[in-house]
């Protein structure tokens, strides 16, 4: 799969539907992470200043191990994969997981650990919920390649609601703000 980006991914009313909601909510309930990419897998590069403090805030909407709808906050994004069928002409057989992430700006310019969320086939489908600094890195090299050492292949600074859409056994990673206060994006994983 080749990575593809769609600008303007929600219609507008959703938009600001999740805006209202979530993002200048200060009563949504954001969890503490303290390893913001733990996942079965995790690779370092040479070329990535990768942070001490992997700290993040999340809040998992949907996780087909639990069951499914975990969050009383599903309802809000349940249309999100129609969207993503519709936008990315892909068939979605099976959700995995939807989870907001927010990384927040620690005081130092640096990455989370390279990570995929699965070691199993999968798509993934980012979606940025604000403008920010703290671009999503993504790798050459994917699950079960043989390489040395990862190796940059391009990076995508957060625009708000710009969908970006990849092989979910790709090595990426995600950056800490340091210009603004906070990076939010919706991962969607899915078969």
């Amino acid at each position: 799969m080749i990575m593809e980006v769609v600008n303007n991914f929600l219609p507008n009313s959703l938009l600001k539907t999740i805006e209202h909601q979530v993002v200048n909510n200060v009563r949504f309930p954001w969890y503490v992470h303290h390893d913001i990419s733990s996942a079965p897998t995790r690779e370092v590069c040479k070329e990535i200043n990768y942070l001490n403090n992997q700290i993040g805030i999340q809040h998992i909407l949907y996780d087909d191990p639990q069951g499914g709808p975990i969050s009383s906050y599903y309802s809000l994004f349940s249309s999100i994969p129609y969207l993503i069928e519709e936008m990315f002409k892909v068939k979605i057989n099976k959700l995995m997981r939807f989870r907001l992430g927010m990384n927040i700006n620690v005081g130092e310019e640096g990455s989370h650990y390279s990570h995929t969320d699965y070691d199993i086939p999968h798509n993934t489908c980012l979606l940025y919920l604000n403008d920010s600094d703290g671009d999503t890195i993504f790798f050459n090299e994917k699950v079960n390649d043989i390489y040395e050492e990862l190796t940059v292949q391009s990076k995508n600074t957060p625009v708000k609601n710009q969908a970006v859409l990849f092989d979910g056994l790709q090595y990426h990673s995600s950056s800490a703000p340091v210009l603004n206060k906070t990076r939010m994006a919706l991962n969607i994983n899915f078969v």
